[in-house]
């Protein structure tokens, strides 16, 4: 494990350097480098992946050495002038959530069910074969589901898996936690919000659920933190950080690859961003997303599997679905056992502000509108039945996409003043009483 930690780490910070986050508090530069580098680390062992290098632990310990060797040559060392401050009280909810993380992750001993039939499958197999290209992938007697799913879970898996040499679940909860944990640093060093908001997010019921928890090794939790990470990016303009954050989200899953279109249009309607910057920003990612969708059409396909079932020749001619799509998603919406009041407090923060939104809360909230069209578009290309049954086990995946970005915007929200209207100009003559 210590290993491990210290590849993440090795990694971490040169990225932040190389891509030049600032920081100025220690506790967010510790979160912010350890979940870039834990991300980046599966981000290259995908790559060597796609370009058909042999995964191994020298193989993967090479992407730190790049990236140090880089950052030494052109990185920004201002990004470790922090300083360190001692935790207030108001950190204290935070805090705990922290040590619940951990508590969770050493007390249960199994993965949810895609992190055990689908994820930790394809982890063992790429340790074992070095390459993705071998009969688990490619023999249709040894069919699996998600076959086609992009590879960055298995890979971050993986890396752990070599690097501590053992395939035994506890560590690799534990290793999701430490993860979960540094995504709140990051998010604070992102949004600076007042510790209240902080341990709200900290604190949603879903992230501790045993299915589709933090721990449990499903990827949407993470999803959800890199789309926000990408969209922030493009909003403060740090290219280098949003094409990292999604071409990491695109090989995550195919959610994802929504996420260039529902930027794009959801940028371009709020930002008076140039197309040109947008374009470069995102092509990359869709770039990866594209080759990925050639490789696996060589891999075996699972065709009972229901997203292997969505045909895009029926994404407009289903909108008798519609309701039903969106219906059911309102109901997980209003669940307070996986969502407690968050999002009765992100719909009471429109209504309140309603009357002061302008292009700023435009960038968070349209693209979360387009994200969540994209869902419901896709849903109702599904038959009634399937719809219902594959809802029954989605919706709350999704959500935890769209929930940093909802999160993210009233943080921000909190933390602006009503600006008092200008006071009236005198008319009165000089010299006049």
């Amino acid at each position: 494990m210590a290993l491990a930690i210290g590849a993440a780490f090795l990694t971490g910070f040169p990225v932040v350097s190389l891509l030049r986050v600032r920081s100025v508090q220690g506790g967010g530069l510790l979160g912010t480098a350890f979940f870039l580098g834990v991300v980046s680390l599966a981000l290259w062992t995908h790559l060597l992946l796609l370009v058909r290098i042999p995964v191994t632990v020298a193989s993967v310990l090479s992407g730190p050495l790049l990236a140090g060797a880089g950052a030494a040559w052109k990185g920004d060392r201002s990004v470790f002038a922090v300083t360190w401050s001692r935790p207030s009280v108001q950190a204290l909810p935070v805090l705990l959530s922290a040590f619940f993380a951990l508590l969770i992750a050493v007390s249960w001993t199994r993965l949810g069910s895609d992190g055990e039939a689908v994820y930790s499958l394809k982890a063992r197999s790429i340790a074992y074969y070095g390459t993705f290209w071998n009969p688990d992938f490619t023999d249709p007697a040894r069919l699996h589901p998600a076959s086609r799913r992009p590879l960055l879970l298995p890979c971050l898996y993986a890396d752990l898996f070599m690097l501590t040499g053992s395939f035994g679940v506890r560590p690799l909860r534990l290793w999701l936690a430490f993860l979960h944990i540094a995504s709140l640093g990051l998010l604070y060093e992102r949004a600076r919000p007042r510790m209240m908001w902080l341990a709200v997010f900290a604190w949603i019921p879903a992230y501790w659920r045993q299915v589709q928890g933090v721990c449990t090794g499903f990827p949407d939790a993470t999803l959800g933190v890199l789309f926000l990470l990408g969209v922030d990016a493009i909003r403060r303009e740090e290219r280098g950080l949003a094409i990292l954050s999604l071409s990491a989200a695109v090989l995550l899953k195919q959610d994802a690859w929504a996420f260039p279109i529902a930027i794009a249009l959801g940028t371009l309607a709020s930002d008076r961003l140039r197309l040109r910057t947008l374009v470069g920003t995102l092509s990359i990612p869709v770039l990866l997303a594209l080759v990925w969708m050639a490789i696996a059409r060589h891999l075996t396909a699972s065709f009972d599997f229901l997203p292997g079932q969505f045909d895009p020749a029926n994404l407009l001619g289903s909108p008798r679905r519609w309701p039903l799509a969106l219906s059911r998603l309102a109901s997980e919406i209003v669940k307070p056992k996986h969502w407690g009041l968050f999002w009765w407090a992100g719909l009471l923060g429109v209504i309140l502000n309603v009357h002061r939104l302008g292009r700023r809360d435009a960038r968070w909230l349209l693209i979360v509108l387009f994200q969540g069209a994209a869902y419901v578009l896709v849903w109702s290309t599904y038959p009634r039945d399937q719809l219902r049954s594959w809802m029954d086990v989605q919706d709350m995946r999704l959500l935890l996409h769209l929930l940093p970005m909802v999160w993210m915007w009233l943080a921000i929200k909190d933390q602006e003043t009503p600006q008092a209207p200008p006071e009236p100009r005198s008319t009165a003559v000089p010299g006049q009483a």
